[in-house]
């Protein structure tokens, strides 16, 4: 088969989750799979936050494909004018795979294409399970557009849980056999860092020189990053810790630094942005908690990433968390600082339960690897096209 992959946020610098979804598939497709032919496709200027693709010279089914198109004439083309088929850009193709949304209404939508079946991943729908928060920032008639007419016309979709088929299957009414459910992989990259001379420099770097509770996620409405702080001012009640918060700026950036300023948190915070992941794994290895509250995920990497670091975990107690991470983090309700805090504080003060969900999580890391994502991908792609 020739199969064509939407790569075009793999570029981008300050990658996140979708971004290093269709990186990992990249890296991972052409390890596991000598039979098929992919062709990865990008619209990519070479200046500002952006750089080269991956190499993949060393294999022979494999090439890149890149064309000079701003992100948003391509996503105007493609929705409004329908024009030019994916075709126009990368031959005849069997299968193309749509791997991400974009930042722009309808937000999810398929490139037109002449012939050949087509696959989307749909990572989450969190605009119509938060609407109020999000509907300030974000067009919620163009999102459900948008999800309607790729539940409509896609062949297969990818969904990154069970939970997000679910969520996807009871507001779309889209029949199950057509949705596949195909999990997200841990980097190899990621792992306990015991070089203190290493930590102590990242930590250096940053500026932080006391102990710390860490999160990671973009400060997004979903993220409950608000919700976090006011947990943490009810721990720093009685415990001597820091909060270290990382990730871009999203729709919530205001509420959160106007909460931070409220509570008067601000020597107590630390807020550092995007952080490149070699700095992330000193950063997570090194904390006291790691701290994911999330409202909802489409599936929650991070509290992973965390665990393969060998740091203990507290999280939602939400439908994704139970199904991927169950006993090997301690799980809270999203909507109760209180909540959040009693579990920090357990953590915090119970080593036993410490070295518990050190272990749990250790072993729960090793059902999860990109290259296994890579293989049950492949398998939609023959089960789709017949094969």
């Amino acid at each position: 088969m020739r199969i064509g992959i939407d790569a075009r946020l793999v570029p981008y610098e300050k990658k996140e989750g979708m971004a290093y979804y269709a990186l990992s598939l990249i890296e991972n497709l052409p390890k596991i799979d000598k039979t098929n032919d992919y062709t990865f496709f990008y619209n990519i200027f070479l200046r500002g936050n952006k750089r080269f693709a991956p190499d993949i010279n060393n294999f022979n089914n494999c090439k890149n494909k890149f064309f000079p198109i701003p992100g948003r004439v391509l996503d105007f083309l493609w929705t409004k004018a329908k024009f030019p088929p994916i075709e126009f850009f990368l031959g005849n193709l069997d299968i193309f795979h749509t791997t991400a949304v974009t930042s722009t209404p309808p937000y999810n939508y398929l490139p037109p294409q002449r012939k050949g079946k087509k696959i989307i991943t749909i990572h989450d729908i969190t605009p119509l399970l938060l609407p109020e928060p999000i509907k300030s920032v974000f067009d919620l008639s163009q999102y459900k557009k948008g999800l309607d007419s790729v539940v409509k016309n896609a062949d297969a979709i990818i969904c990154i849980s069970e939970s997000t088929k679910d969520a996807l299957i009871e507001y779309t009414g889209i029949s199950r056999d057509k949705v596949y459910v195909v999990h997200f992989g841990i980097s190899d990259d990621f792992f306990k860092e015991t070089r203190e001379d290493r930590i102590k420099s990242v930590l250096n770097k940053y500026r932080i020189n006391s102990k710390y509770i860490f999160n990671i996620g973009r400060l997004d409405y979903g993220k409950n990053t608000v919700n976090l702080i006011k947990a943490f001012n009810i721990l720093r009640k009685n415990h001597n810790l820091k909060l270290v918060l990382t990730g871009n700026k999203g729709d919530a950036a205001e509420d959160v630094f106007k909460a931070i300023d409220i509570l008067g948190l601000s020597g107590d915070i630390i807020y550092l942005g995007y952080v490149v992941k070699e700095d992330l794994i000193s950063l997570l290895s090194a904390a006291e908690l790691f701290v994911f509250p999330s409202f909802y995920e489409g599936f929650g990497l991070p509290n992973l990433e965390a665990m393969k670091c060998e740091t203990p975990v507290v999280t939602s107690d939400i439908a994704v968390m139970r199904e991927l991470i169950g006993d090997a983090a301690l799980l809270a309700d999203p909507n109760s600082p209180g909540s959040i805090a009693e579990a920090m504080i357990k953590v915090i003060n119970d080593d036993n339960l410490r070295n518990v969900l050190v272990s749990r999580g250790k072993e729960k890391v090793k059902a999860f690897s990109w290259e296994r994502t890579a293989r049950d991908t492949v398998e939609v792609y023959r089960k789709v096209a017949g094969s």
